[in-house]
């Protein structure tokens, strides 16, 4: 089944190379934001990066456009201050919440949404495609490709078998590839040798750094005498959960599936599982797009008197990378 799903992905490629599948560019700059693994290589917060990268640049009209995966609708659809999870998706909804003076939307065909953004009265000057790697019927300005450290696509295999959703060479069309998720001594060396990036491609190293606490109903810090019940719905919380070990006396966890809609079962769960633990000092932490789905939920009154807080998260880039790809991401758009 990897090779038939190979087979396929190898020939759609071949398609758009020779021109047999048409690719569209826009008269606005756009960036690619993606991976060819499935999920967990932190979209996101690379998404926001950028978007705090680009307002310094263009001010608040810039746009990002998603699938809007899970959403209960569908077509074109502009965020507004009413939007929810359901309406655009939990990933748009949380880059809405975070920058509430760009442009989000969703829509499955991106080129559609492009179209849309462009007919506005105040257009964007620029547009982030979140999770567009495989969409090719965009030519982006440039294309941006992030591997997580944890699992490379050098050691990974397609699907099924493996988390690959095309051939290891997709990586040829990034103009950029981040290493997501790095520890602190990263091996650059091994990832440079492994990767086998062409000349013109550049490499970089990003890592996450945690904010503050927020919550709806009070101020809330970690602390070494404090416990910890760790709420997630994202595919690899791992990163998560050893910054709470390391902040926190201990943390017991409840995972759930990628962008899982809460049940009133999981609710009880949560529940259940947070008044076990003995500690009075004791806090429910959960992800900014767990809570994105969490706090549109109708069962999210059962837990919101509960000292329920989300975990913000930001990206870094190791050692002084940072003014490098903030470079190239502006330079490759104004050119």
């Amino acid at each position: 089944m990897s090779l038939v799903y190979g087979a396929v992905a190898t020939f759609r490629n071949i398609c758009f190379n020779c021109h047999l599948l048409k690719q569209t560019e826009f008269k606005t700059p756009t960036i690619c934001v993606g991976n060819i693994s499935v999920g967990g290589t932190g979209k996101t917060p690379h998404v926001e990066y950028l978007v705090r990268l680009l307002s310094k640049h263009f001010g608040n009209q810039i746009a990002t456009v998603s699938r809007g995966y899970g959403r209960s609708t569908s077509g074109f659809v502009l965020a507004n201050s009413t939007s929810t999870a359901a309406t655009i998706g939990d990933e748009p909804n949380q880059i809405r919440c975070n920058n509430p003076s760009i442009t989000v939307c969703v829509d499955e065909n991106r080129c559609r949404a492009i179209s849309h953004l462009q007919q506005m009265p105040q257009p964007p000057k620029a547009i982030i495609l979140d999770d567009a790697y495989q969409h090719r019927y965009v030519k982006p300005k440039i294309n941006i490709l992030l591997v997580d450290y944890n699992r490379p696509i050098f050691a990974d295999t397609m699907m099924p078998s493996g988390r690959l959703r095309e051939p290891r060479w997709g990586k040829n069309r990034a103009n950029v590839v981040v290493v997501t998720k790095c520890p602190e001594n990263v091996d650059k060396q091994l990832f440079e040798r492994k990767l086998n990036l062409k000349p013109n491609q550049k490499l970089f190293f990003s890592t996450f750094k945690y904010g503050n606490l927020k919550s709806e109903n009070g101020a809330y810090t970690l602390s070494k005498n404090c416990s910890v019940l760790a709420v997630s719905g994202i595919a690899h919380p791992e990163n998560m959960l050893q910054y709470l070990q390391s902040q926190s006396a201990d943390v017991k966890s409840v995972r759930f599936a990628d962008h899982h809609n809460f049940s009133q079962s999981d609710i009880d769960q949560i529940v259940v599982q947070f008044n076990s633990i003995t500690n009075p000092n004791k806090l429910i932490v959960t992800t900014e797009k767990d809570f994105s789905r969490l706090v549109d939920s109708p069962l999210y009154e059962q837990v919101s008197k509960l000292p329920l807080c989300r975990l913000p998260i930001q990206v870094e880039f190791v050692g002084s990378q940072s003014a490098e790809f903030d470079n190239i991401v502006i330079a490759c758009l104004t050119k």
